[in-house]
């Protein structure tokens, strides 16, 4: 799930990699209006490490985080004007 908390639209540049084997298993691109919300259903077909890379060009902010996921994990990152945070639950 990722959150635009900006008061602006943007497109936001999604990348995640398994780093077992550095292989990209998602690279797209969603436009989000100011405080939009989308819900991201990605294809992570094993339970690994994977690296998440967000970035929003228009408002110069980026961020990353390596994680671990499985079946069950849920991940929440957060576009601010200061940067990307993530959360995982």
């Amino acid at each position: 799930m990722i959150n635009n908390e900006l008061n602006q639209r943007v497109t936001v540049n999604i990348d995640i990699t398994r780093m077992s084997d550095m292989r990209v298993v998602m690279r797209t691109d969603r436009s989000l209006g100011a405080e939009e919300t989308a819900t991201l259903l990605y294809p992570l077909d094993e339970p690994a490490e994977y690296r998440i890379q967000i970035t929003a060009q228009e408002a110069n902010i980026g961020g990353e985080t390596t994680v671990f996921v499985d079946e069950s994990a849920a991940i929440h990152a957060t576009l601010y004007p200061d940067g990307v945070s993530f959360e995982t639950q």
